[in-house]
């Protein structure tokens, strides 16, 4: 669901908010069943929800490339003026980038050389190079991690054994 949201949002931007609605009621939805109607589900710990953070982390670099293949349609956007000088220290970028594109996919790299999609490919560009440093050397987290209170980064220790009794977890012995 968020993979196909991330995908389509760009051109479509109502999908965000599809996409909240979405999610609220599913997280309702769902913990109205596990209250009233299912049993008592396994704890899976933190582990289940670092993954799931991993795999929709990706969906940005997918909501990225498919932002700027909808947006580089030049039957929708056109601008009236194509020499743009405010562009023009970009424009050899954007020719990279329009080149490796066409290589990858066979589309036309005339659709690249657009001003809002040369200023798009750049920002584009710059998330996927912080992206990659944060992936190999885990910067931005090391800093998050020294900015922020430790207390509510800690809370990720996950206890040393699940069990699926709960009274056992509660009691004074346990």
């Amino acid at each position: 669901m968020i993979w196909v949201i991330m995908m389509f949002a760009a051109a479509i931007p109502v999908l965000y908010l599809a996409g909240a609605l979405l999610c609220f009621v599913t997280y309702w939805t769902d913990k109205t069943l596990y209250l009233k109607f299912y049993k008592l589900p396994p704890r899976h710990g933190a582990n289940l929800a670092h993954k799931a953070r991993n795999i929709i982390e990706w969906s940005l670099l997918c909501h990225l490339f498919m932002g700027l293949y909808m947006l580089s349609n030049p039957e929708i956007f056109t601008s009236e003026h194509e020499e743009n000088n405010a562009v023009a220290f970009f424009q050899g970028f954007a020719k990279t980038i329009a080149v490796g594109i066409s290589a990858l996919t066979g589309v036309n790299s005339d659709r690249f050389g657009q001003v809002h999609t040369v200023f798009y490919s750049v920002f584009v560009g710059i998330f996927i190079i912080l992206f990659i440093m944060e992936k190999v050397s885990q910067t931005f987290s090391r800093i998050m991690g020294k900015v922020c209170c430790r207390c509510c980064l800690d809370k990720d220790e996950e206890p040393d054994a699940f069990s699926s009794d709960l009274f056992c977890d509660i009691s004074s012995e346990a």
